[in-house]
């Protein structure tokens, strides 16, 4: 049998168990058929872990108990076979003795594999329990951390809700800020509509007081031209006049002089209009951020325009020199 399972192939062997595997899709009776043909057909002696390798299905356990069945149905069969009559006693007797050693070694080599089989087991089990130990505790591990994870989940339900609820608020704050902007925005629509207007009569009012400025001016060089020509025409007259009006040309003198006053006099007014006309002329530039300063310094110029509309009238009444005939004495008004 040894020169057997020394010339059977393994492919052939493989190639048989392959074909049995796909004939017979019972585990038992795959173990079982490939058992009968590595002892009959290649002449091996099968045991439990070369059947599970070949086979590659079911367990050591399976491989263990259908080798037993296996060789007591040999057993049992062989001895029905060697007690039928017509064979010879030497050659019943010597089968016998073959059968009972080939017994043996499977029994022995069947025992062997399933010690191995057992030890394996033992150790697969032990293995497992150490497996089964460090499973549960990771399993345990793994609940006390779930246990967190659902109080961290909770806690941050929690504080979404109160986000949520904290975004519904900034949402309506942020709706009554769009209609205060929208309303601010009216208003400042309304404010800068009633501030163009007050540029408007501003720039209106100030045109008209610079022409009466202008016009002021122009009274007030009128009235000084016709007072420089009276003035001329009584220097002639009294530079032709005798000495007997020296004193008229005396009081003439006083008043020429204080004609000369009044004449300077009003050109410091001149001046001081045209200043106050270059500081508006200042003030228009900041008139958009300054509207309620220039309202009220609008009002004071409103106030002032009655006085600076009537000073030319009173300029040009007190430039008028009246110069009586010669020779009488003549008194000249101021």
């Amino acid at each position: 049998m040894k020169d057997h399972q020394e010339t059977g192939s393994a492919e052939l062997i493989q190639a048989e168990i392959d074909r049995l595997r796909a004939a017979s899709p019972d585990t038992k009776s795959l173990y079982r058929e490939a058992a009968a043909v590595l002892f009959f057909k290649f002449g091996i002696t099968p045991t439990a872990n070369r059947l599970y390798q070949l086979v590659g299905k079911g367990s050591m356990t399976t491989a263990t108990a259908v080798l037993t069945r296996f060789w007591r149905d040999l057993r049992e069969r062989s001895q029905v076979a060697f007690a039928h009559p017509d064979i010879p006693d030497p050659l019943r007797s010597s089968a016998g003795d073959l059968i009972g050693k080939i017994w043996s070694l499977a029994s022995q080599e069947a025992r062997a594999d399933l010690d191995l089989a057992k030890a394996e087991y033992e150790a697969k089990a032990r293995d497992a329990v150490q497996h089964v130990k460090a499973a549960e505790a990771a399993r345990d591990a793994l609940q006390a951390e779930i246990v967190g994870l659902t109080e961290r989940l909770l806690e941050k339900d929690a504080s979404l809700a109160e986000r949520d609820a904290a975004l519904a608020r900034l949402g309506g704050e942020y709706e009554a800020t769009q209609r205060g902007v929208a309303k601010l925005e009216v208003e400042l629509a309304t404010s800068h509509s009633a501030l163009e207007e007050a540029k408007s009569a501003f720039r209106a009012d100030l045109e008209s007081l610079r022409a009466a400025m202008a016009l002021a001016e122009e009274r007030a060089r009128a009235g000084e031209r016709r007072a420089l020509a009276e003035i001329d025409a009584e220097r002639t007259r009294a530079a032709s006049a005798s000495s007997a009006y020296q004193r008229e040309l005396d009081a003439l003198q006083k008043i020429l002089d204080a004609k000369d006053r009044e004449l300077l006099k009003r050109d410091d007014d001149i001046a001081v209009l045209r200043a106050a006309a270059d500081r508006l002329e200042e003030k228009i530039a900041g008139v958009n951020a300054q509207l309620a300063a220039e309202r009220e310094k609008f009002s004071e110029l409103l106030a002032r325009l009655p006085a600076v509309m009537a000073a030319p009238d009173m300029t040009r009444k007190s430039k008028v020199v009246r110069v009586r005939k010669l020779p009488t004495p003549r008194r000249f008004p101021r």
